[in-house]
């Protein structure tokens, strides 16, 4: 007889896999039973409703992203280009595993578990991304000039819109090549010159990072440098 932990573990693994693929309100607690081969009866001694199952599915998704993540930033033999794709790509898988419609639907119906997930990225996630960029910067792999919290907030944007079945039909690539693509604008635009040839091979049609950054008319300023204001 499986234990009642087992039994937790399986409705929420099943109630995740569902609301992530066909949002959260287009699922029933029956489907979830019937998929399991349990009763209802069963699946309600373990939550007390389908917004429990939704609060425990995002909570353990953020538990495992940050352990994840924290291991990887604390592994200190791991050379800080590859520690940094890894990372981006771990992130970029699991935000990619949720649909659009679980999404919306979060915002329609559960706006606190939405304002939980905001919380989570800027007071745990963000913190991790200062460290890993200060890593970067003591070993000059990283430009001095990058905003981490702008460039997660930009990297999370991307990958919601881009990595998206509906998005996906619209471009003639694989899931696989569209996210090595976000991977490569972002990473390029933002790696030192001698990390990025680490990254790229090192080929010699790299243009310098200054240029990537230039503005037509401006100065090529680094992001955020504000202009001399006219009296």
């Amino acid at each position: 007889m499986e234990s009642d932990q087992t039994i937790r573990d399986q409705i929420i693994g099943k109630a995740q896999e569902l609301f992530f693929a066909r949002g959260f309100c287009s699922v029933t607690t029956d489907e979830i039973a019937s998929e399991l081969g349990i009763s209802k009866k069963t699946l309600y001694l373990h939550f007390e409703s389908k917004d429990d199952m939704l609060a425990v599915c995002m909570r353990q998704m953020k538990d495992e992203l940050e352990g994840e993540l924290k291991r990887l930033v604390e592994a200190r033999e791991m050379p800080f280009v590859v520690k940094l794709r890894t990372i981006m790509t771990t992130i970029g898988m699991r935000i990619s595993r949720i649909g659009r419609s679980h999404f919306e639907d979060m915002q329609r119906k559960a706006p606190h578990i939405v304002r939980e997930m905001e919380e989570f990225r800027r007071d745990r996630i963000l913190p991790l991304f200062e460290q890993l960029f200060a890593q970067g910067a003591r070993r000059g792999k990283l430009r001095r000039d990058v905003d981490p919290q702008l460039f997660v907030m930009m990297f999370y944007g991307l990958v919601q819109h881009m990595m998206t079945p509906e998005t996906l039909a619209l471009v003639p690539h694989t899931p696989p090549d569209v996210f090595r693509s976000i991977l490569r604008v972002m990473l390029e635009g933002m790696l030192t010159e001698e990390a990025k040839s680490e990254l790229i091979g090192g080929g010699d049609e790299t243009r310098p990072a200054s240029k990537l950054f230039a503005l037509p008319g401006g100065s090529g300023g680094p992001p955020g440098q504000s202009r001399p204001r006219r009296r």
